[in-house]
C-alpha cells in the first residue's frame, strides 16, 4: 500500500477535508462526483486525492460471466460489483458496470486474470498477448509480445517498492537428458518497452500434473503454489526462490490449497472435508490464524463439498471475507473469517466462470 502523500498547496483546506470524506465513499459515487463538473474532475485527479482513495479503497468483485448471446463478439462479460455493508452480517451489492465493450474487446475463452495492483488489472490472452485495464479510468494498454517461445506455466503482476510495475511469465521446457522440466522466467517492466529474459532457474519440476494459479502480489513480491511448494519472485531484485510452506512433512498433503492476502499479509488457505485452515506470513514465519473444524456438521466445511474459495477481500471494520463460488447450487457465498458467519450477498451465478477480488483506484500509468 502506498503511503499518503502531502496535501497539495493548491488545494484549499476546506476542499482537502471534503476530499478526505469523498475518498471513503463507494467508488461508484466517486465516479459520479468526478463527472459532475471540471473542478471536481481536477480535484479527484489530483495526486493527493488519488492516494487518499487508494488508502481507503475497499474490496469489490470482478465476475466473469459466460454469454449465451455473443453478437458483440465477446463470449465472456466482465461484471464489476461493489460490496457495501448494509446491516449486521448483510452486505448490499452495488452494480457498477459491465466491461464487455471496447475496453475488453480481446476478452475470450481462456483469457486469464494475471493479477491486479493499484486498480490496474493484468490479463493474459491465449494468443500470448498481455494487456492492462483500469475499469475506473476506462484505460488500457497492450504489452509487446514476449520473447520466449515456450509454454507458459503461470504469470504474475505486481509493483516493486520503488514503483516499477512488472509482469512475470513463468515458462517451462522439457529436459533433454532426464525426466522433468526446467523453469525459465521472463519479466516485462512498464516503461522499458521490452521483455527481459532472466534465463533458467535452479528449480526443476518433476511433473506438470496440476494447474498453476496466477501469482499473488504482496508487498513487492509475487507468490505461486507450484506442485504444493511456494515460490517467491522479488520484484526489486528479480530473483525467484523457493520458500517454506506451512506444510509439515507427511501431514496435510491431501489438503487443497490456495494463496491469498489477509489483512495485507500473504496467506495460505488449505481445506478438506473435515477442516479449513488459514495461515498468515508474519516476519518470515507462518502463523495459524484460523482453524475451522467439525466436518460436514460445520456449515462452512459442508460448503466445501460443492465449491472452493475464489478469493479473499477486505470487509468492513478490518474483517476479511472469503468468497466461495458454489457451482452446483449456482450462487456466490461469502464467509467472514473473523466472525465465522455467513454473509448474505444475494448473488446468484449460474453462468459465472470465475470471481476475483478487486480494489479500485484512480492511479494513472500514462507515464509508462
Amino acid at each position: 500500500m502506498t503511503s499518503l502523500g502531502h496535501r497539495s498547496t493548491e488545494i484549499p483546506l476546506h476542499e482537502s477535508l471534503m476530499l478526505e470524506v469523498i475518498a471513503r465513499l463507494p467508488v461508484k459515487s466517486i465516479i459520479y462526483w468526478k463527472c459532475a463538473c471540471k473542478k471536481w474532475r481536477d480535484l479527484i485527479s489530483d495526486p493527493y486525492f488519488v492516494q487518499l482513495q487508494l488508502f481507503a479503497s475497499r474490496g469489490s468483485l470482478l465476475i466473469y460471466e459466460r454469454n449465451s448471446d455473443i453478437k458483440d463478439g465477446n463470449p465472456e462479460s466482465l461484471i464489476w460489483v461493489d460490496i457495501i455493508p448494509h446491516e449486521a452480517d448483510k452486505y448490499r451489492l452495488d452494480f457498477i458496470k459491465t466491461l464487455n465493450s471496447l475496453h475488453v474487446k480481446v476478452m475470450s475463452y481462456g483469457t486469464l486474470q494475471v493479477g491486479s495492483v493499484n486498480g490496474w488489472i493484468c490479463y493474459a490472452h491465449p494468443a500470448g498477448i498481455f494487456y492492462l485495464l483500469n475499469p475506473v479510468l476506462k484505460g488500457n494498454m497492450f504489452l509487446p509480445e514476449p520473447q520466449l517461445n515456450l509454454n507458459m506455466l503461470s504469470s504474475g503482476f505486481g509493483v516493486s517498492t520503488v514503483g516499477e510495475y512488472k509482469v512475470i511469465r513463468i515458462c517451462y521446457r522439457k529436459l533433454s537428458n532426464e525426466p522433468g522440466y526446467k523453469i525459465e522466467i521472463e519479466v516485462y517492466t512498464l516503461g522499458v518497452n521490452r521483455w527481459k529474459r532472466l534465463g533458467q532457474t535452479r528449480y526443476n519440476l518433476i511433473s506438470l500434473s496440476q494447474e498453476v494459479e496466477s501469482g499473488v502480489f504482496v508487498n513487492g513480491h509475487v507468490y505461486w503454489i507450484i506442485n504444493r511448494r511456494i515460490y517467491d519472485f522479488d520484484l526489486n531484485s528479480e530473483t525467484f526462490l523457493l520458500i517454506p510452506s506451512p506444510l509439515r512433512p507427511g501431514k496435510s498433503q491431501a489438503l487443497d490449497k490456495v494463496l491469498g492476502v489477509v489483512k495485507g499479509r500473504l496467506s495460505w488457505i488449505s481445506w478438506c472435508g473435515v477442516r479449513l485452515e488459514v495461515w498468515v506470513m508474519k516476519e518470515g514465519s507462518w502463523c495459524k490464524e484460523i482453524a475451522i473444524e467439525g466436518g460436514h456438521a460445520n456449515p462452512c466445511l459442508k460448503l466445501l463439498v460443492t465449491c472452493k474459495p475464489s478469493c479473499v477481500i477486505d470487509g468492513s471494520h478490518g474483517t476479511s471475507i472469503l468468497i466461495f463460488h458454489d457451482h452446483l447450487r449456482k450462487k456466490v457465498v461469502a464467509y467472514c473469517l473473523d466472525t465465522k458467519k455467513f454473509l448474505n450477498l444475494n448473488l446468484h451465478g449460474g453462468c459465472f466462470e470465475a470471481i476475483k477480488g478487486y480494489r479500485p483506484s484512480f492511479v494513472k500509468l500514462w507515464n509508462f
